[in-house]
């Protein structure tokens, strides 16, 4: 399970968990695997889709227990787009991003990269939630932002003083490259958040 999350770029949320599902193949069992993403390449012989004692479990959510002994994967395709009032603190963006991840169900494992506008490329806030999470920081110009195809939410606010009438969806959805737009336009605290997920499937 450790070689297989490496290869398709899960995070494993518990690794303790790992020699409860190698103990269980090294003992010839069968070990289940829920997902909430479809499979893609034939399914491992050591590995079953029927009701098992210890399985794995793959989501976004990573703290589901689906089986007596479950082992969580997630997968790092989430892309958050942000934006914010110049000065906003460490604490209150910190405090806003993660409110909406749990809204959604999303473990912070699950993101790959924050996005913004060129502009915030040096906002303390957002530079100190990258580095705390260890998550890098990806920005675009606002002529780039304004080429994103899609139905955005627009404010004329935004586009006046970055260039770009929305800067958290067009930059959610071009950094996952045009990938599933999972939460609209959301704000709050003097932050904006969008989210997006790139394609993505359970392959072997």
């Amino acid at each position: 399970v450790d070689v297989w999350s490496k290869y398709a770029g899960c995070h494993i949320m518990d690794i303790s968990k790992i020699k409860l599902i190698s103990s269980a193949i090294l003992r010839g069992e069968k070990v289940g695997i829920s997902s909430a993403f479809p499979f893609e390449g034939k399914l491992p012989q050591a590995l079953t889709l029927d009701e098992t004692e210890s399985g794995i479990c793959v989501s976004l959510a990573g703290n589901q227990n689906v089986f007596q002994n479950t082992i969580n994967l997630v997968p790092r395709i989430v892309t958050i787009g942000v934006g914010c009032r110049k000065g906003v603190s460490a604490e209150v963006f910190e405090r806003f991003i993660l409110e909406q991840l749990a809204d959604k169900h999303i473990a912070i494992e699950a993101v790959e990269q924050l996005a913004s506008i060129d502009l915030k490329k040096y906002e303390t806030c957002i530079l100190a939630f990258c580095d705390k999470y260890e998550i890098p920081l990806v920005t675009y110009t606002a002529e780039e932002l304004q080429e994103v195809q899609g139905c955005f939410v627009p404010s004329a606010l935004v586009k006046s003083v970055t260039g770009a009438d929305n800067v958290c969806e067009r930059s959610a959805v071009l950094a996952s490259n045009y990938g599933t737009k999972i939460l609209s336009k959301t704000s709050g605290s003097g932050c904006t958040c969008a989210l997006a997920m790139r394609d993505w499937k359970c392959n072997f």
